[in-house]
């Protein structure tokens, strides 16, 4: 392989890796919204007993 092919090859991996990360981030912001909606659930369901 040559000098440009490696370096492009490794932003490629760079890229990948970046997108991989954002999707885990976006993940977690998603349970910690449904662990939110959850405890606002349990709240009113105290609320009208």
């Amino acid at each position: 392989m040559s000098r440009e092919e490696e370096e492009e090859e490794e932003e490629k991996e760079e890229e990948e890796e970046e997108e991989e990360e954002e999707e885990e981030e976006e993940e977690e912001e998603e349970e910690e919204e449904e662990e939110v909606e959850k405890k606002e659930e349990e709240e009113e369901e105290e609320g009208y007993h």
